[in-house]
Formats: C-alpha cells, sequence, structure tokens
C-alpha cells in the first residue's frame, strides 16, 4: 500500500485550499509582503529622508514666522517659540519612522525586534534631551540652563550606553530555527505577521488620536 501524498506547500510555505486560520494566514502574508516591499523600497527610503528634512526646515520657519508675530493665536499657541523645537520635532517625526521599522522587524526576527525596541529607546533618550532645547531662552544665558543641560547629559550618556548594549547583543545573537517543520514555521510567520498588522493600524489610530486632541486644544500622548 502506498503512503498518502502530502499536500504541496504553497509560496508561502502554508498548504493551497486551506480554510479557517490557514486562509487568514494567506491574506495576511499576501498584504504584509506587500507593505514590506513598499516601505522597504529605494524610493520611500528617499522620500522619508526628503521629508525629514522638509519637517525639521518647515518647523523652523513656523517658529521664526511666531516670533515675528505673523502666525494667527489659533494655531500660534501650538508652535513653541525656541529654533531648538525644530529639533525636537525631527527626532519625533524619525522616532515614528523607527516604530514603522520595529513593526514589520517584529514579522522577520524576534530577536531582531528586540535590538530595534532598545534602539527605539535610546533614540527616546535622545530626544528628551533635544527636547530640553525647546524650553531654553534666546539668547542662551548659562545660569538659566545650567540645571536643564545636566538632565541633558544625562540623557544623552544613557542613550550612548544602550547603543553600547545593542552593539553587544547583536554581536553575541544566534539565531535558531523554533522547528523542523516547514508548515508550522510559515504559520508562525504568518502569526507575527498579523500581530505586526494589528500593531501598526493600533499605532496608525493612537497617531491620527494624538493629532485629533493636539488641533483641539487637549494634551497629546
Amino acid at each position: 500500500e502506498k503512503p498518502a501524498a502530502s499536500r504541496p506547500a504553497s509560496p508561502n510555505g502554508l498548504s493551497p485550499g486551506t480554510s479557517g486560520m490557514e486562509g487568514i494566514y494567506q491574506f495576511v502574508n499576501v498584504v504584509f509582503d506587500r507593505l514590506e516591499v513598499f516601505w522597504e523600497g529605494e524610493r520611500v527610503r528617499r522620500a522619508t529622508a526628503n521629508l525629514l528634512i522638509l519637517v525639521f526646515l518647515g518647523t523652523l520657519i513656523v517658529i521664526e514666522a511666531k516670533r515675528q508675530g505673523v502666525l494667527p493665536e489659533a494655531v500660534g499657541h501650538l508652535v513653541p517659540t525656541s529654533h531648538f523645537g525644530a529639533v525636537s520635532m525631527a527626532f519625533t517625526f524619525f522616532l515614528i519612522l523607527e516604530i514603522i521599522g520595529l513593526v514589520f522587524a517584529l514579522a522577520r526576527s524576534v530577536a531582531n525586534a528586540v535590538g530595534k525596541q532598545f534602539e527605539i529607546f535610546s533614540l527616546i533618550l535622545l530626544r528628551e534631551a533635544f527636547e530640553e532645547f525647546s524650553n531654553f531662552g534666546e539668547p542662551i544665558q548659562w545660569e538659566a540652563v545650567r540645571q536643564p543641560v545636566y538632565h541633558m547629559m544625562a540623557d544623552a550618556l544613557g542613550a550612548l550606553l544602550i547603543f553600547v548594549v545593542i552593539a553587544f547583543y547583536y554581536r553575541v545573537q544566534e539565531h535558531r530555527r523554533i522547528t523542523t517543520d516547514r508548515e508550522d514555521e510559515a504559520s508562525f510567520v504568518a502569526a507575527k505577521k498579523l500581530i505586526a498588522l494589528v500593531l501598526l493600524l493600533t499605532f496608525a489610530g493612537i497617531g491620527i488620536h494624538d493629532l485629533t486632541l493636539l488641533l483641539s486644544g487637549g494634551t497629546p500622548y
């Protein structure tokens, strides 16, 4: 008696003709892979780099417009008076990009995603350091900024130490297969992609809600 032939696997590792959860996984694979190809593409990378520069320069222009008194009061209260606020805004935008990158890294490797989280944490510390700049008056007087500068140095030192730990973490990191079964592995990867998509939608929702709060005069996250 001949053994029963196994079903051929689809390109993503899942068996074709399945229904239920495996059907959802196949749909998730298609959606996630297209989003990842788009986000990791060279055109998007150049566009985000150019947008980062525009955010910095645009914030500088808006701040200067407020200092000159040409901004309407309806939006003027949302804009800082210090030019250093442009640095904080650029870092905030860069953090948003890094968080999106973290979502895609989660599906590729959980271990790499952990390293990515530490990278984001170090960037948050750097952002906190530069946010202190936005509270400085112009021209800067040392006696008025001495204490905040100490806080900035502590945040910057913490960010530097985290970067050192991350470098060591990546050097000693070893990737191991969680299973020898191809279909089980494909299901696990598809489940990670599903979680990543949920996180991406949640992050987008929080961002929209935060922007709505900011424009309505509320306190954003």
